[in-house]
């Protein structure tokens, strides 16, 4: 998936999947977002994958580890840190990539069905995942070499 497509497909993803899956209840869970960009955010994948989403509700989806926020949850955080308040996190609704099912993306939008698993590979080909089989199955990293 071409750099151009990648980015049109998560836009479109996360205005699709992510906010109406939110919005529909979809996407209901809560976890701890962090206050400042972690390391993930400096590499080719934070590059790749971004800061913030256009949303103007408190939201966050993560990407493998790396957290991306949408901008009303900015705007909350900045409005804390304005006010004197030390913030490290916040307790977010939260949609961790991971878990949203192609049956999920074709509920919610199934024009972007056809392209999940592309988009979904390249994601982890950026972010570099590898998984190594053998005949018995899956081999640890530290393990590949000894087969």
């Amino acid at each position: 998936m071409d750099t151009v497509k990648f980015a049109a497909y998560m836009k479109s993803f996360e205005e699709s999947v992510i906010i109406k899956g939110f919005e529909s209840g979809i996407f209901d869970k809560k976890g701890m977002v962090p206050y400042k960009k972690g390391k993930l955010h400096n590499t080719d994948y934070g590059k790749a994958i971004g800061i913030w989403f256009a949303y103007d509700k408190s939201l966050a989806v993560d990407y493998y580890g790396l957290v991306k926020k949408s901008d009303g949850l900015c705007h909350e955080f900045d409005s804390l840190v304005k006010k004197g308040i030390h913030v490290t996190s916040m307790k977010s609704p939260l949609v961790f990539f991971a878990s949203v099912k192609i049956e999920t993306v074709q509920e919610l939008c199934s024009d972007l069905v056809a392209d999940f698993p592309a988009f979904k590979a390249h994601l982890i080909q950026l972010r570099g995942f590898k998984k190594q089989k053998s005949k018995q199955g899956f081999v640890p990293p530290n393990q590949a070499s000894i087969n």
